[in-house]
């Protein structure tokens, strides 16, 4: 900077901020005087095409007034917060000009976008104070489709909105690639929210045709969560329906159709049919309702489920009852069998029973609590897991608990299987977990169904895990102890043994470094010691 008070002060500045693929330019050009300040540059550049720029005129004399001038040329924002996925539609151009003067401001803004189907525009003059926002020409543009209207929101000590848009041949695929088609109708919708009371007024009346499916969207709602209207609800693509009504005046009634013949018409991928109906009861303090829900044939890419049925229903007394059957479960083509869900509670005490029976697995678990003040303390009082030859049970109830924080423990358990156990003390699962387990006395011929038919392992495997998992990565230790033992290996007919008085591994994980030490001794196999070291941050794992 450089200057005078009288002529002002010249402000230049440059910097360089850190960025994937290389950095980003930061630029400032000024002048700041006594009465106000003119802002020449403050950019961000990537690169020639590649820039976002401000500029504008701030006068502090007699109240405080702006003028000021934004321009995004194609910027890639990304290199300065990467995103694991980049999302569907990307901003490329966005210009536009604003003037704030007394609480008042006064503007207009043009946006080019690129989305899965292709480039539409947004654009709009804008007016406003500190209290509530005002767009009374919003014009969406996409290929032939559009959407005009006026939007308004208030923002001031509450929340509030008014939508009145007209769309015409508006194709959803601009910004979900899965739902090409066109849309036309209005889409009104105005309502408050103050102090958590909800007020809605919503006039929805769309029809067209979605994955070459004529589609409908109808919905007609009044009033609020505690007296409130919905007096249409119709929803339609090809054969699939959804439709309904529902009111809540001093009595809640209401009931809602699922008829879904042809799952297939809804999404890339996605199989079936489905058929339902809730019915709506009671009032706003003591709702009631009944859900039946059944499904055939259900897929979605290579998750499918051969029969589902789900029935669910809430009392006058507010204690309800789920129960959940699905028959057929498979991922891939690994068939995972059935599913029996039973839960029964209140708002204060629950339970939940389940049961997977399978191919593969076949496993039971049991689990009550209590809620109070948002903390869910219960036991985990029945638990099974048979898999592969292996029959291991819960010895006795283990303490749960899921805290307000998100904090989710279990108490000190055991677990057997034949004179085998694991036992761990109190575990913490969630967040950042920190584990202890123990292992005994765990007989290796008990995964003969796991070994190739040639071969055999005698012997007894003892083991111990401590591990905690912070967000920094794993640290901790795993120590295995085969003890002696010995394989055999068939050779024709014959089998051969080997015999080994020692078998251990040792292995240290830190977040930066995974240490292990495996050591073999026996009388004629002689003996072998390996250390390894690996770094598990880089995704080459380098060893």
């Amino acid at each position: 900077a450089q200057g005078d008070l009288q002529a002002g002060y010249q402000l230049i500045g440059s910097a360089s901020l850190p960025a994937i693929d290389g950095p980003i330019a930061l630029a400032l050009a000024g002048l700041l005087k006594a009465e106000g300040a003119t802002l020449s540059n403050l950019s961000l550049t990537a690169s020639p095409e590649q820039r976002v720029q401000l500029s504008g005129e701030l006068n502090w004399q007699q109240g405080l007034s702006l003028d000021s001038r934004f321009d995004w040329q194609n910027f890639p924002w990304q290199r300065l917060y990467p995103l694991a996925d980049a999302p569907p539609v990307a901003l490329r151009t966005l210009t536009g000009e604003l003037a704030y003067q007394n609480g008042n401001y006064l503007g207009h803004f043009a946006a080019d976008l690129d989305g899965p189907a292709g480039a539409f525009s947004l654009q709009s003059p804008l007016s406003g104070d500190l209290q509530k926002l005002y767009l009374p020409e919003l014009r969406l543009q996409a290929g032939q489709g559009r959407a005009e209207g006026q939007v308004s929101l208030g923002f001031a000590e509450q929340l509030s909105w008014d939508v009145r848009l007209q769309l015409s041949q508006l194709d959803p695929a601009y910004w979900l690639a899965e739902l090409p088609g066109s849309l036309a109708g209005p889409l009104n919708s105005s309502g408050s929210l103050i102090n958590q009371q909800l007020k809605l007024t919503a006039d929805i009346d769309l029809k067209g045709r979605l994955r070459g499916q004529p589609a409908k969207l109808l919905a007609t709602f009044a009033g609020g969560l505690e007296q409130g209207e919905l007096s249409a609800l119709d929803i339609r693509l090809g054969d699939n329906r959804i439709s309904g009504k529902a009111a809540l005046q001093q009595q809640l009634s209401g009931q809602l159709l699922l008829a879904m013949p042809r799952l297939g018409q809804l999404w890339p991928g996605l199989q079936g049919q489905l058929n339902g109906q809730l019915d709506l009861a009671g009032s706003v303090y003591a709702p009631q309702g009944q859900l039946q829900l059944q499904g055939q044939r259900l897929a979605l890419a290579d998750q499918r489920l051969q029969q589902l049925k789900l029935d669910a229903s809430l009392n006058s007394a507010q204690r309800g009852q789920i129960s959940l059957q699905a028959l057929g479960i498979a991922l891939g083509e690994t068939e995972l069998g059935r599913l029996d869900a039973n839960a029964t509670g209140n708002q204060h005490q629950q339970s939940l029973e389940l049961q997977l029976q399978g191919p593969l697995l076949n496993s039971q678990l049991a689990l009550a609590g209590k809620l109070d003040k948002g903390n869910w303390r219960g036991s985990l009082s029945r638990a099974e897991v048979q898999s592969s030859g292996q029959d291991w049970r819960l010895q006795q109830p283990a303490s749960l608990q899921r805290l307000a924080n998100g904090q989710l423990s279990l108490g000190a358990h055991c677990w057997r299987s034949g004179e085998a156990s694991l036992c761990g003390t109190e575990q913490r699962l969630l967040p950042q977990a920190k584990l202890n387990y123990q292992l005994s006395n765990f007989p290796m011929d008990s995964l003969a169904v796991l070994w190739p038919k040639d071969f055999a392992w005698q012997g007894e495997l003892n083991g111990r895990l401590q591990l905690d998992l912070p967000a920094s990565g794993p640290n901790g230790r795993l120590e295995l102890d085969a003890g002696s033992g010995i394989w055999r290996i068939r050779d024709q007919q014959q089998w051969l043994d080997f015999a080994y008085d020692s078998l251990r591994l040792s292995t240290q994980l830190r977040p930066q470094r995974i240490d292990s030490l495996l050591e073999l001794h026996g009388p004629a196999i002689g003996e072998l010691s390996l250390q390894a070291h690996l770094d598990p941050r880089p995704a080459s794992k380098p060893l």
